[in-house]
């Protein structure tokens, strides 16, 4: 059995499985570049043939673009915040101390105030993420820490 790789179609044929409807254009590829034209293309790359041999070749993905990047940052900036906004007071806690609050009136604490004040400094640093994101470079981006960023503030 041997595989076998046409430019007209961009497919693989095994000769005892496909027989007589190889297509006449098929060149013999070895097991081993088999397995890396796979192995490119389970990573994103595609496979086309090649102008001058016909022969497969691996084409890289197109490198990610910044704003792409960028968005997906920002995405894991509130992920990241939602994070630490839980380890400070989780949501449905806010939720019922502002709701007896507007509700019976009830005065909030000291402590409440607070974690209140800590949950408005993540909102800061949020923003302060995301303008720091902004005017990066697609490079910048490739190793911009979201979770250890300095722009975060103290855990207490």
């Amino acid at each position: 059995m041997s595989r076998r790789y046409s430019p007209s179609t961009g497919g693989f044929y095994e000769t005892d499985l496909h027989g007589n409807s190889i297509p006449g254009d098929a060149n013999y590829v070895a097991p081993a570049r088999h397995f890396e034209l796979m192995a490119a293309q389970a990573e994103g790359a595609t496979i086309e043939p090649s102008s001058e041999t016909g022969n497969p070749i691996i084409v890289p993905p197109p490198a990610p673009r910044a704003d792409a990047m960028a968005a997906s940052l920002k995405s894991a900036v509130r992920i990241e915040a939602d994070r630490r906004a839980q380890l400070v007071m989780p949501l449905a806690q806010q939720v019922a101390i502002l709701r007896r609050h507007a509700v019976g009136g009830e005065k909030l604490s000291p402590a409440t105030l607070a974690a209140f004040a800590e949950l408005d400094a993540l909102q800061s640093a949020v923003d302060a993420i995301d303008a720091d994101i902004e005017p990066r470079s697609a490079e910048e981006l490739r190793t911009y820490s979201v979770r250890d960023n300095t722009l975060w503030p103290e855990a207490r």
